[in-house]
């Protein structure tokens, strides 16, 4: 995709184990990068998250998917 991200028309949700959000839900549009949406986390506690996003692109192209990470403690 080569497109401009439209944060308007896109989600990225991030949650934590429990299924509860860590996120703010505020996406913006990354100023090096317009393909790239990122969303401001709070501070991560060790453990397993998982990501779902999709994005729509300045020429209505949508896409999605979901990933998961892990924080490991000190």
């Amino acid at each position: 995709m080569t497109e401009k991200a439209e944060p308007a028309f896109s989600s990225v949700t991030v949650t934590n184990a429990a299924g509860n959000r860590v996120g703010d839900g505020k996406i913006a549009v990354y100023p090096h990068n317009a393909q790239e949406l990122h969303v401001a986390l709070q501070p991560l506690a060790p453990g397993v998250y998982e990501v779902h996003w999709q994005r729509l692109s300045a020429d209505k192209h949508q896409t999605q998917g979901q990933f998961s990470f892990m924080m490991a403690s000190n």
